[in-house]
């Protein structure tokens, strides 16, 4: 069984040429849109870099690492809408706390430091996830 190499130059382009490493290039001049295509060959080129040409023909690695993407995705929405539904909830809780005050059990003053930290943190989160 042979073994089938390709270079591992990171490849670029510039206008409708595609350059392998400093080895020379191709143009795609007489393709449909040949800058937009010789731009995205050098990204693709250059992001499978490491990913053997077998896998690339099966799909599997890239399969598995969209669905990884994917499934990455939904956490993160699932995570924002919790924290925006904990925003909502903690605006009203947090209005009564302050305009009634909360009590325990017997009596004494609950202090709410706690829940405006964790209230911060979790706006810091939704403004990073991008809310």
């Amino acid at each position: 069984m042979s073994t089938i190499s390709y270079s591992q130059d990171k490849w670029s382009s510039i206008g409708d040429v595609v350059y392998i490493g400093n080895a020379g290039g191709f143009s795609l001049r007489y393709c449909p849109q040949p800058e937009a295509n010789a731009e995205r060959i050098a990204a693709c080129v250059n992001f499978c870099r490491g990913i053997g040409t077998k896998n690339l023909q099966d799909n599997y690695t890239l399969t598995r690492l969209l669905e990884q993407r994917d499934d990455e995705r939904s956490k993160t929405t699932k995570l924002k809408e919790a924290l925006v539904k904990y925003e909502k909830v903690f605006d009203e809780l947090f209005g009564h706390c302050c305009s009634n005050g909360v009590f325990n059990q017997w009596g004494k003053m609950f202090d709410c430091t706690e829940l405006n930290e964790a209230h911060q943190t979790a706006d810091r989160v939704l403004k990073t996830l991008g809310e």
